[in-house]
């Protein structure tokens, strides 16, 4: 009876969980977060040696420490600014001597920021069955994504021949855009209870959503006007979207009889085991020498994600004090390049972003790198039923400064957290934390982008890049 009474409500929950993470709470006008590896819920419980419902992610061998059924709900509030300055050394003209006029200067240089929110939730459910060893779980979340939408440039209202430069002087690389990777998540976790050993796997089936405005020409210069005073700027719209898949594994062990230490160890192979995601859409540019309107053309987005492994420790030195420590390597190198491709076609790009026109249409070299993460923290209980948190960690960069740009800026990075959880009875619990994320900052000097060959080549995204992110959490958990 107990059994069936938790797989009833486990069915019911976990379709609402889908439904609910369904509905991204990103707004492409008024949203950004940071980076690309968003996975922030749960704060320092999002943990892989920890055995919480966020371990469906972290770690799906963490669920063998739980026992019962447990349901979250889990919101992020992420408040991130950046801000880039375009210098005169990152124009780009398709002649030369067009670097002497002041009002291509004008604009094609300066400083604009971005000022946005993003809400990103985390809904899941983990249970026992009524067993003494099996676990399950699920859940639904939003681990790599962002959104962004660049303030506006006054001044340029009312220059008939100008109007693009409101749009700012990063414009080249984006205007405004969303990158969403949303996973659904069932995990399995199996518990070997004379070792403490608890092995663990997890399938993901994923929902990606790409759409992107920026300026773009033709010879991927950024001319505004052309050589008889017209206009030449133009814009660019990307509307994609695909599924995927996943899978992970991990392991979760308590070498002490007492529990007091439990470790962790996971890994989540990237989306489609390595290959290319192929997202499907339409991509319109409009350029400005043109006196038609543009006719969308279908296409697809070859993109890929990374595989992440993650290690953690928590030790309870005393009933009321325990030390927390967990890094992270994401393999971040497997995203070497970006295409834009007529539906169906590959994405072959050579050493310079050379490639077949009639197949490539728009060729993003990347070059990306393995970033790692480490963090190390606390938590106090001055009494029972209240749990005080925190820690201090730091991540690498991922991008490197050659093909950096506004719309895939990236830094090494310091954070710190702050937090509580209160359990106001067996059955109910409510936590909520403050974290804050200072990116150091960046100049590029010598950005590759405008070195590349046609159709890969894009105006030069050097200059100064600035970025901070606070976040919000709050969670409640639900347990029976």
């Amino acid at each position: 009876m107990i059994v069936s009474r938790r797989v009833r409500a486990l069915s019911g929950l976990a379709f609402i969980a889908a439904f609910a993470a369904s509905f991204s709470l990103v707004d492409e006008k008024e949203a950004q977060a940071s980076g690309f590896l968003t996975s922030r819920f749960g704060a320092d419980h999002g943990h892989p040696a920890l055995s919480t419902p966020y371990a469906v992610y972290f770690n799906p061998a963490a669920l063998g420490g739980m026992r019962g059924t447990h349901i979250v709900a889990d919101g992020v509030l992420a408040l991130r600014h950046i801000d880039y300055t375009r210098p005169s050394s990152a124009l780009s003209p398709s002649d030369p001597a067009t670097v002497n006029d002041p009002n291509y200067i004008k604009y094609n240089t300066g400083k604009n920021a971005a000022d946005n929110i993003l809400a990103s939730p985390y809904i899941g459910v983990v249970t026992d069955f009524g067993t003494k060893g099996v676990r399950f779980g699920f859940a639904s979340y939003v681990p790599f994504g962002g959104a962004i939408k660049w303030s506006k440039v006054s001044g340029f209202e009312n220059e008939p021949y100008s109007k693009g430069a409101v749009d700012g002087s990063q414009r080249w690389s984006s205007i405004s855009g969303r990158a969403l990777n949303l996973y659904n998540t069932v995990a399995f976790a199996y518990r070997i209870e004379p070792i403490r050993l608890s092995i663990g796997a997890s399938a993901s089936f994923i929902y990606s959503n790409i759409n992107s405005i920026r300026a773009r020409n033709a010879d991927g210069s950024d001319d505004v006007l052309g050589p008889n005073g017209a206009l030449s700027e133009g814009r660019a719209l990307l509307e994609t979207s695909g599924i995927g898949m996943t899978m992970g594994a991990g392991l979760h062990w308590e070498p002490m009889e007492d529990g007091k230490l439990r470790l962790g160890l996971s890994y989540m192979a990237p989306a489609n085991f390595g290959q290319d995601m192929r997202l499907a859409g339409t991509l319109e540019q409009q350029f400005g020498t043109a006196s038609a309107k543009a006719t969308p053309i279908e296409i697809d987005l070859v993109q890929r994600l990374p595989d992440v492994i993650r290690l953690g420790g928590a030790y309870r030195v005393t009933p009321k004090f325990e030390l927390r420590a967990d890094a992270q390597y994401e393999r971040w190198s497997v995203f070497n390049r970006n295409c834009v491709v007529r539906r169906g076609e590959a994405c072959e790009l050579g050493p310079n972003g050379e490639a077949d026109s009639s197949k490539v249409i728009l060729g993003i070299p990347r070059a990306w790198k393995d970033a790692f993460g480490a963090r190390a923290g606390a938590a106090f209980w001055p009494v029972e039923q209240l749990e005080v948190f925190g820690s201090m960690g730091f991540g690498t960069a991922a991008v490197p400064k050659g093909t950096m740009d506004p719309a895939g800026y990236d830094a090494t990075n310091i954070y710190g957290t702050l937090g509580g959880r209160y359990k106001f009875s067996p059955h109910f619990a409510l936590a909520g934390s403050f974290t804050h994320i200072q990116y150091l900052s960046v100049t590029v000097n010598d950005s590759f982008l405008y070195q590349y060959v046609p159709p890969s080549r894009s105006p030069s995204a050097a200059g100064e890049y600035n970025s901070r992110v606070t976040l919000m959490n709050v969670n409640a958990v639900y347990s029976f």
